[in-house]
């Protein structure tokens, strides 16, 4: 009977679409079915789109899905987590369920089993994105690795948290990990050779999965990608968390309630997707905390910098890195109003904006009156004090290295200290075009924050590259699987020399189409967030917010704990030329 089910669900997709379906994949959950796809390259993978992994009720922890005994068709994208509607991009409600922890599998159609395992986190400041914008097919076949992309709650939905619990979105990404350990074997791939990998917030959801207590044995390798856990935008305390929610709860006349999630159950969606949309502005103008992950005692048991500190986390192989102009991001589509916000740089920075906006963001805690013209200071290029094309590269510059750079650098002396092997890079290359486009871009922009993304995992841009740009692909995806494979991003490749990351040289490689070894990335800068101005801090009585595990001197959370949820939207941003 089941082969006749199968026969008969074959016969009828194909009378719907031509599809080369997939042998059929037995999961904890039930049977699946996939399509193999052929790739430009030559290659065929097999494609599993919009598993479940997991389903969970609004404010609540995730759990294992409802079995089925038909086999399910995964031949289609899943539905995204609730979010702020693009319709431009396709970004609609019509695409978009509270049921979406889901997730993609990318695997050669080879015979071959026990294939290293990377999977993928997406970025988004913790309130955007989903598997659906992400194709792993070039990675998995290029790198003879499985690649799994994997969805998690955003938003109000995913890190709202009531004092009691939260963190819901990195109890989804655990619970996508369990599954991978439970599942990957019936795809080919080796459940004890599992990478994690992100960008942006997925890249601080790495970092910060490395310090939770409950990820022992779930990943081997970690490869963190323009984030880290004592970026300012990565974790809240709990006091901080338990404040956001109360302020989503008075908004949406819930104030009067106990317990906040109760009476935010019986929201509409579209009401928690707003808020959390004024959560991330509010964060930005403010430098107060947004929705992101919480220092609950749970996930995580203490701020990210004392078990930095401490060497608390996964004594694992580490991979991490920056773009050179992470502050910027294209401005393709005309976005809605409220997503907006953020400084238009396309002809400079006027020296006033510089000034207001240098002295109001808050890049790190504890940051004076005083120390907040340090910062000006330090970003003022004072030959050209009124020029707004210098004004705009001190700005792009103050934003990258407070969140991203310092950050970064900051993650690499604590591993390093503890014994990790570490390899540390910055991303020095983009595509010449704005992304979808044959417009050029600007010559003066640099890699902006993505850009690696476009390389890669595609992301449905780089559709027809060829030349040079192909063979930088090529090695790009060698790399990361290298990594992925032995833990070391350079076995195998002539083209490619890459020191481990050391306290000494603290060298690092410049990706570009001609990969350099480099040293001391921005060391002077990032001197003045790192070391300069905690010492600063430290010596100025302030008040800090307490910790969930006691108040902690300002020395050790004067930096990177919270902030600018940035990471999908603008700070800084330039509009495609119309």
């Amino acid at each position: 009977m089941c082969y006749l089910r199968v026969f008969l669900f074959l016969l009828g997709a194909s009378l719907a679409h031509s599809y080369n379906f997939t042998a059929v994949v037995t999961t904890t959950s039930g049977p699946i079915i996939g399509e193999i796809v052929s790739l430009s390259t030559g290659h065929t993978v097999r494609k599993y789109l919009g598993v479940p992994f997991a389903k969970a009720e609004r404010f609540e922890n995730p759990q294992p899905p409802t079995p089925w005994k038909e086999v399910k068709q995964a031949i289609l994208p899943g539905k995204i987590c609730p979010q702020v509607e693009i319709p431009i991009a396709g970004q609609t409600t019509a695409i978009m369920s509270e049921d979406c922890l889901i997730l993609d599998v990318y695997a050669p159609n080879i015979t071959n089993s026990s294939l290293p395992v990377m999977v993928f986190i997406h970025g988004g400041g913790f309130f955007a994105g989903g598997a659906r914008s992400f194709d792993g097919s070039f990675q998995a076949t290029i790198g003879n690795v499985i690649v799994v992309v994997i969805q998690y709650r955003l938003g109000v939905f995913g890190y709202l948290y009531n004092g009691k619990k939260g963190n819901f979105g990195m109890l989804d990404q655990i619970m996508a990990l369990k599954w991978v350990q439970k599942n990957i074997e019936s795809f080919g791939g080796n459940p004890q050779q599992v990478t994690i990998y992100g960008e942006s917030a997925g890249g601080a959801s790495v970092a910060l999965l490395m310090l939770s207590p409950l990820t022992g044995g779930l990943f081997k390798n970690v490869i963190i990608q323009s984030g880290s856990a004592v970026a300012n935008y990565a974790a809240a305390y709990k006091d901080e968390g338990v404040k956001v929610s109360r302020l989503v709860g008075e908004s949406l006349k819930c104030s009067s309630e106990e317990d906040v999630f109760v009476c935010l159950k019986t929201k509409p969606v579209n009401e928690l997707v707003d808020e959390g949309v004024r959560s991330v502005s509010y964060g930005l103008r403010t430098g107060k905390p947004g929705l992101v992950p919480v220092v609950d005692g749970y996930f995580l048991t203490d701020t990210p910098l004392s078990l930095l500190q401490r060497g608390d986390f996964r004594k694992i192989n580490v991979m991490i890195g920056v773009t050179n102009f992470e502050c910027l991001l294209t401005n393709v589509l005309p976005l809605p109003p409220r997503l907006s916000f953020g400084i238009n740089v396309t002809f400079g920075v006027q020296r006033d904006i510089f000034l207001t906006e240098a002295r109001s963001l808050s890049l790190i805690r504890g940051l004076t009156t005083t120390l907040r013209e340090s910062v000006v200071y330090r970003y003022t290029d004072w030959l050209n004090v009124n020029s707004p094309i210098s004004n705009r590269g001190m700005f792009i510059d103050m934003i990258g290295d407070s969140m991203f750079t310092a950050p970064a650098v900051h993650s690499a002396d604590a591993f390093i200290k503890h014994g990790l092997k570490t390899y540390f890079y910055c991303w020095e290359h983009r595509l010449p075009n704005y992304p979808g486009t044959n417009v050029i871009m600007p010559a003066w922009v640099k890699a902006y924050h993505s850009a690696d993304l476009h390389f890669l995992i595609d992301i449905g841009i780089r559709k027809g590259i060829q030349g040079p740009e192909a063979g930088f692909i090529l090695n790009t995806l060698k790399i990361w699987a290298n990594f992925a494979t032995h833990g070391k991003p350079d076995a195998g490749l002539a083209e490619v020399t890459w020191p481990e990351y050391t306290a000494a040289t603290r060298q690092y490689l410049s990706i570009k189409p001609n990969f350099t070894v480099e040293s001391k990335l921005r060391a002077e800068h990032v001197a003045f967030w790192n070391d300069y101005l905690p010492a600063a801090i430290n010596a100025t009585p302030v008040t800090a917010p307490p910790s969930t595990c006691g108040q902690e001197s300002v020395k050790q959370t004067g930096s990177f704990v919270l902030g600018l949820p940035l990471l999908l939207l603008w700070i800084c941003f330039i509009k495609m030329a119309e």
